[in-house]
């Protein structure tokens, strides 16, 4: 017994080192346990009839008992595990680096991957100025637990916006909170905790929490006067705890992946806090920038800081920081974000094939990062053609992280901006189904119903939404729209304004804002659209961005002029063009300059504005194609306005090919050939309009003027008469309005 002891002791050691040492899946320990276990009897009877000195005889029980239990082992072990893989945790492949030389690569086996959540830590210091830190050691445990190939991890910056929806402060939320929230998110585990600071020390304390039963598995602390001394101790013993044999990788000191400026750091932490929780993002900029002028080396406020620039649309800013942060990518990022990092890059400097072949990679080596799917979907959406491999990277996302099932709508969009109704209305549906108490399901299906132009569905899909959540803004905006189509002024007025008052977040509210505005537009309240507009753009720039506010405004400026704002019209494009010279932003430009000439064209300067196109073009296909044909579409307006009529269609052709049943884009070949006297396509043309749009004034006053080009009197005294109708809340006698009261007079 003493020779069988210590003999599995021995077998059990060796299997441990070489679990580690030959990354073999960790469930050997527990064969050989209980390979050892049912070795027992065995050894019990070989002690009982030979453990005395001297020879004895095998008995007649021996002779039948030892062959058959020698056999029932390995029947038994085979029968306990024989739906288990026991084969090594890791596979091996072949990638190409940087420089193009071939290397291979362990990646981790689903099966053995630790998917986990890092929560923010509560600051139990009476310093207020902790907060930001407490809150931001989510990221930098996550940063350093990633470097272990075996955890799937998500941080504060993937949970964020769910703590805005359900009203969660970072610094607290409730456990019960936190472990429904891992289980939405397929988590295993979720990792709290809590940051102080005693003298010089910091003390940082974690728990480690199995989701599925809500039970904490074990606690884990830390002391030392370097903050990331102690993260890298914390997460050392969370390694230790699902690995204990240890595991052969890379674990860089957190340090060294940040910064070892404290001050940069701290500059960063506070505005990493602003950004993903303030109410003005616009602060964190400074932050950012102060971050990096204390350690130019800081490559991950670097990439942060790129993609915020993103979001501002300031490309080129995007690009520059980006390559900085790719600049020191080596020793600044894990391997696993360093595919991010140069994918982002790639794109940024037109080097599609290169970040697709990174973003390609990133999925080889790490099969279960969601984040690498969908930051491939994303990129390809910018690919005409490419949508169904868009989708069908967003389904391997929702396939890994079933939480994110609101996907489908994006598939569902996708689908519908392409043109693949019965595709898009399929994904609508699997998102009702996944998620059946949520108002999009509903809004979806309206907005299919739209496009068809049968608003008795489309009012009804609405409302269904509203009873599940009557406050939704996007809903409210929506079904606004369809009450401004059918000419229901009132009750489009009314739920535009209570689409605002609901708004959530500031983009919200400026798109329902301009949405407003585009219906008092529609109906001659031109005063009091511009006055939605200014006052959603003034309040955009103050909170959220003044670059995009700036940009977006500049293509609303020829409505300021239109609406008797002539001088401020002038004054705010000089300002917004020279805003984008001065920044050398090209989306900023085009933006901008696009705005300036369609106020150009209702100044009498179309031939101008012309001019402005062909070097925009230039500058926009560099980035994809869709910006082309959006240039282009604004080209058309002015070849339009200086009467080349034929070079207008040719514009417009593009994007009305790419969005066929959007009314705003419609409208402008309807012009065309209305212009044109091609009497036919312009009724064809209209006719579709008015099925989309039946009570909108203008619309309507076109096929009146159609109708008397083909001698039919009667239908062009309806819709004269539905036109002045529509008008009647305008507040100024405009153009149009007057030409309609004239041609009904002279009928």
């Amino acid at each position: 017994m003493g020779i069988f002891l210590a003999g599995s002791w021995t077998a059990l050691e060796f299997t441990q080192w070489a679990v580690g040492r030959y990354s073999l899946s960790p469930d050997w320990e527990e064969v050989l346990v209980v390979f050892l276990l049912l070795c027992l009897p065995l050894i019990l009877v070989l002690a009982w009839h030979h453990g005395a000195p001297g020879k004895q005889h095998w008995t007649l029980f021996e002779k039948i008992f030892i062959p058959l239990y020698g056999i029932a082992i390995p029947l038994t072990l085979h029968q306990i595990y024989q739906d288990t893989d026991l084969s090594r945790t890791v596979e091996t492949v072949m990638v190409q680096d940087a420089s193009g030389k071939m290397q291979k690569k362990a990646v981790a086996k689903s099966e053995f991957i630790k998917p986990l959540i890092v929560y923010p830590l509560k600051n139990l210091t009476n310093k207020p100025e902790l907060d930001p830190l407490a809150a931001i050691s989510s990221e930098v445990i996550n940063r350093d637990l990633q470097q272990n190939i075996f955890f799937s991890s998500l941080d504060v910056s993937m949970v964020s916006n769910a703590f805005k929806s359900d009203n969660q402060s970072f610094k607290n939320q409730p456990l019960s909170f936190q472990i429904n929230f891992a289980k939405e998110r397929k988590r295993d585990y979720l990792i709290n905790g809590s940051l102080n600071q005693v003298g010089n020390n910091y003390q940082i304390k974690i728990a480690l929490y199995n989701s599925k039963n809500g039970r904490k598995v074990r606690d884990f602390s830390a002391e030392n006067s370097n903050y990331f001394s102690a993260i890298d101790e914390l997460t050392q013993k969370v390694n230790d705890h699902f690995f204990p044999n240890g595991l052969e990788f890379t674990d860089l000191p957190i340090e060294d992946l940040y910064t070892n400026n404290w001050s940069a750091f701290e500059s960063y932490v506070q505005a990493r806090i602003i950004e993903l929780f303030g109410n003005n993002k616009q602060e964190s900029e400074t932050l950012y920038i102060k971050a990096l002028e204390q350690d130019p080396t800081f490559s991950m406020a670097a990439f942060v800081y790129s993609l915020y620039n993103i979001q501002q649309n300031k490309i080129v800013k995007a690009r520059e920081l980006s390559l900085q942060a790719q600049k020191h990518h080596n020793y600044r990022f894990t391997d696993r974000e360093r595919f991010p990092v140069n994918a982002t890059s790639y794109f940024l400097t037109q080097q599609r094939d290169k970040g697709f072949h990174a973003l390609d990679q990133w999925i080889l080596l790490f099969p279960t990062d969601w984040q690498a799917y969908f930051m491939k979907a994303q990129f390809l959406q910018f690919n005409k053609g490419s949508e169904d491999e868009a989708v069908t990277n967003l389904k391997k996302v929702i396939e890994l992280d079933p939480s994110q099932s609101y996907l489908w709508d994006m598939i569902g969009d996708i689908y519908n901006a392409a043109g693949k109704y019965q595709l898009a209305l399929d994904a609508y549906e699997k998102y009702s189904q996944s998620n059946p108490n949520n108002p999009i399901a509903y809004k979806n299906l309206g907005d299919l119903y739209i496009k068809e132009g049968n608003f008795d569905s489309v009012i009804s899909s609405y409302q269904k939404a509203l009873s599940i959540d009557p406050n939704n803004p996007n809903v409210l905006a929506n079904l606004a729209n369809a009450y401004s189509r059918t000419g229901q002024f009132q009750r489009a007025e009314q739920n535009f304004l209570l689409a605002i008052e609901n708004s959530n977040t500031p983009a919200v509210l400026l798109g329902n804002r301009r949405r407003l505005a585009d219906f008092y537009w529609q109906y001659g309240k031109r005063k009091e659209a511009v006055k939605y507009l200014r006052q959603g753009f003034a309040d955009y720039s103050q909170t959220e961005s003044k670059t995009k506010a700036m940009q977006v405004e500049a293509l609303h400026l020829w409505q300021y002029h239109l609406a008797g704002e002539v001088d401020l019209a002038k004054e705010l494009v000089e300002q917004a063009v020279q805003y984008a010279q001065e920044n050398e932003e090209d989306i900023l430009i085009i933006n901008t300059q696009i705005g300036k000439a369609m106020l150009l064209n209702q100044l009498g300067q179309s031939d101008v504005a012309l001019t402005v196109f062909d070097e925009l073009i230039r500058i926009g296909e560099s980035y994809a194609d869709s910006n082309t044909a959006v240039i282009n579409y604004h080209k058309g307006m002015s070849y339009f306005h200086n009467q080349q009529y034929s070079q207008a269609l040719e514009a417009f052709a593009e994007l009305n090919q790419r969005f066929p049943d959007r009314v705003d884009i419609m409208e402008w070949p309807a012009k065309t050939s209305l212009a044109m006297q091609d009497w036919d396509k312009a009724k064809e043309q209209y006719e579709q309009l008015l099925i989309l749009a039946p009570a909108f004034p203008a619309y309507n006053l076109a096929m009146a003027k159609i109708m008397i080009a083909n001698q039919q009197i009667p239908q062009a005294k309806e819709h004269l008469q539905k036109a002045l109708d529509g008008w009647q809340n305008a507040d100024i006698e405009f153009e149009e309005m007057l030409e309609a009261k004239k041609l009904l007079a002279s009928l």
